[in-house]
């Protein structure tokens, strides 16, 4: 059966209740079938999110921004194992450039409109319109077990 967790919900910007205080995490979410974990965004707040997320099999980022992939370096530390990034290359690249070099995350190329096994699903990754980063693409993902999509 597949579920899909939100790890984190919160903007890039905290918003804050009257106290000042924000207990929200930034954005990112864990799709899990069977045995195969991917984490969608690696955001700062990773390691609160380690935590409810248990295990980690697969990732992916929606973009290479801090708020998408600031959290990859922390989790290349905190992996025990060799982890796969399944990313465009250009993506890739951009990720390794700012964020590595990594010790355990290894990239697994993704073509855009095209599906790929990961684990004990598929997953498409497809271009998203770009907001305020003209130049920075961005991704959504497409999940397919087999009995859902």
């Amino acid at each position: 059966m597949a579920y899909f967790q939100f790890l984190g919900t919160g903007p890039s910007t905290p918003i804050t209740d009257a106290t000042g205080r924000n207990y929200r995490r930034r954005s990112s979410a864990l799709m899990q079938h069977i045995a195969t974990y991917a984490l969608i965004d690696v955001t700062h707040d990773f390691e609160e999110q380690a935590d409810r997320a248990l295990t980690v099999t697969a990732i992916m980022v929606t973009n290479g921004s801090r708020d998408a992939a600031g959290g990859l370096s922390t989790l290349d530390k905190w992996t025990e194992h060799r982890i796969g990034l399944h990313v465009t290359t250009p993506l890739w690249e951009e990720l390794r450039e700012r964020y590595g070099p990594f010790e355990k995350i290894d990239h697994v190329p993704l073509t855009e409109g095209r599906s790929r096994v990961v684990g004990d699903m598929n997953v498409t990754a497809f271009a998203l319109p770009t907001g305020g980063d003209a130049g920075r693409a961005n991704y959504g993902y497409h999940f397919d077990t087999g009995k859902r999509k």
